[in-house]
């Protein structure tokens, strides 16, 4: 099994709300794209998609609403969702017939139950925290010199970050959590990996052994393979 990442936009106008499929195809869905190895952080990811498609979003980084997990034939696609609060521009996704949809509408349209359950859910609520920087402020508050998390920090960086802290203060539970996130957010096993090596470094080997079967059942769970080599 493997898992591959999607970015998709709750884009509004007036009310309604923008669906695209492929001419032919019976389902619709959000405006996105897959994130592609070339993408570094995931937030520009979306804002360089959205862009290709005629949205110009001002902050697409404080847009981010929620990770949804579809099962596909083959392996899992992680559905990173953004709804922008602000907007401009006139959509347009070459080849793809688009529609724009009122809410009362979204309940007989042909589309995932997961995605469609994220929309209604969101579907005028805007602004979302994403855990990672609770979890960063909430440390900040309980461990002196923990900072809170800096808007200069993308969504990746803040889950590698969450999941160093977690290892290194031996919490085995958030641990796992922040590692299905880090995942969801793009970050790469190999990149879990050097973190946990970090932590070795830093915070002693007891805490990186400890955590070290916790990422190989998170990466099990997502048929992933752990990379070459351990501590």
């Amino acid at each position: 099994m493997s898992q591959r990442i999607h970015l998709a936009a709750i884009v509004v106008r007036e009310g309604r709300l923008l669906l695209h499929r492929e001419p032919g195809a019976p389902s619709w869905e959000l405006p996105g794209g897959p994130l592609l190895p070339e993408h570094e952080d995931v937030d520009a990811a979306m804002d360089e998609i959205l862009d290709a498609m005629g949205i110009l979003v001002p902050a697409i980084e404080e847009d981010f609403v929620e990770t949804i997990h579809l099962p596909r034939e083959g392996g899992l696609v992680v559905y990173n969702i953004y709804a922008p609060t602000e907007w401009t521009g006139e959509p347009d996704a070459p080849g793809l017939q688009d529609g724009w949809f009122e809410l009362h509408e979204l309940e007989s349209l042909p589309m995932d139950e997961r995605v469609r359950g994220a929309v209604m859910a969101a579907f005028g609520l805007c602004e979302r925290r994403d855990e990672s920087a609770d979890v960063l402020a909430a440390l900040g508050q309980a461990v002196p010199g923990i900072a809170a998390p800096d808007a200069d920090l993308d969504r990746r960086m803040r889950s590698i970050l969450t999941v160093g802290i977690a290892a290194a203060l031996g919490r085995p539970i958030a641990l796992r959590r922040q590692m299905v996130a880090a995942l969801d957010q793009g970050v790469s096993p190999g990149q879990l990996a050097e973190t946990l090596r970090v932590v070795s470094t830093c915070a002693g080997s007891a805490a990186a052994e400890e955590a070290w079967p916790v990422m190989e059942a998170v990466f099990a769970e997502r048929g992933l393979a752990a990379g070459s080599g351990g501590l």
